[in-house]
């Protein structure tokens, strides 16, 4: 029964690396949601005094974690601007970038205005800029079409009961 469940496990793992055009399966790590894959990303990715960049469409599996991220480890959180969907500034996301920042915290898309972020665009910036992006892909996993191989993001955490029509309390996170 072990050996069953680790293969089917697998089969899922196999799958979602086709649907997020992943090539190697191993890069995505089963959770127990997207909250939980949000926490281990920011976690595991933010040392102390870092700067972290998030949007106004934050939702609180991250802006909560950081919250403790800057009372143990001082970790600096500023706010890129947006418009009124929700949709970020990129000038803006630009000339914040020009200052250190270890990390850009993004929603892919607000369940609340229906905006979708230019995760390329977003993505090139960070990459510039040396940040990694993080991308909350909580409503847009299996809803939405989303090729990893051509975007540049550096960790995606997804929910499966969303998008992807799993059971609650499933979920992942992709770690470039």
């Amino acid at each position: 029964m072990a050996q069953r469940a680790a293969d089917a496990l697998e089969r899922a793992r196999l799958g979602l690396a086709r649907l997020l055009g992943v090539g190697d399966a191993r890069r995505i790590a089963l959770q127990s949601g997207a909250t939980t894959a949000l926490n281990v990303a920011l976690r595991g990715s933010l040392r102390p005094g870092q700067r972290v960049l998030v949007g106004a469409a934050a939702h609180n599996s991250v802006l909560r974690p950081l919250a403790v991220l800057a009372r143990e480890r001082g970790v600096i959180v500023e706010e890129v601007a947006c418009d009124d969907a929700l949709r970020w500034d990129l000038a803006d996301l630009e000339r914040q970038l020009a200052a250190p920042t270890a990390l850009v915290a993004l929603s892919h898309a607000s369940n609340v205005t229906g905006a979708v972020q230019d995760l390329g665009a977003i993505g090139e910036l960070c990459r510039r800029a040396g940040a990694r992006l993080l991308v909350d892909a909580a409503q847009t996993v299996g809803a939405l079409p989303l090729d990893l191989s051509a975007t540049p993001v550096d960790l995606l955490a997804f929910s499966g009961h969303k998008g992807l029509l799993g059971p609650t309390g499933s979920g992942g996170l992709y770690v470039a």
